[in-house]
């Protein structure tokens, strides 16, 4: 599992095609990421992104340098997906007082 894990850490700007790396690996799909993270492994995958993209920002990178490093189609994509998964904008984010 800790290689599995790894896998969904590493890489976060690369497409992953889930059920290939699961295969891969020898591990159902749904035991991937829900035995390590309680989380199917898309939502991993992408809970993983999200909290790259924090630190990201917090080390001052803006939101389109951001979106590209993690391997989103556009700054919108990241946009949408980052606030579904923290509740605010990332731009809100990166003025929000740590």
């Amino acid at each position: 599992m800790d290689k599995a894990a790894g896998i969904l850490s590493a890489n976060l700007g690369e497409k992953l095609i889930l059920h290939d790396v699961a295969s891969s690996l020898k591990i159902p799909y749904l035991i991937f990421g829900v035995k390590y993270y309680k989380l199917p492994p898309g939502e991993c995958r992408i809970k993983k992104r999200i909290e790259k993209g924090q630190e990201l920002l917090q080390e001052g990178v803006n939101v389109k340098e951001t979106s590209a490093q993690l391997g989103y189609s556009d700054a919108y994509s990241f946009s949408r997906q980052f606030k579904q998964v923290t509740g605010i904008s990332p731009g809100k984010y990166i003025n929000f007082p740590f």
